[in-house]
């Protein structure tokens, strides 16, 4: 989460990751925490990507 409040502290208006198909866990957290899957990215060596946004804006 430093990295969350590391962009609020920069006043970035969204802060965004990637995360394959074999990081169900992580997805779980990132969506925990309000990520929103927003974009499949093209696929690398057979496995999904997605792009996870949070907006920092209120």
């Amino acid at each position: 989460m430093d990295g969350i409040h590391r962009a609020q502290e920069d006043e970035a208006k969204v802060i965004s990751l990637h995360t394959s198909e074999l990081m169900t866990a992580a997805r779980s957290m990132y969506m925990g925490l309000g990520f929103k899957q927003d974009l499949e990215l093209p696929s690398h060596f057979g496995l999904r990507y997605w792009r996870y946004s949070l907006s920092l804006s209120d």
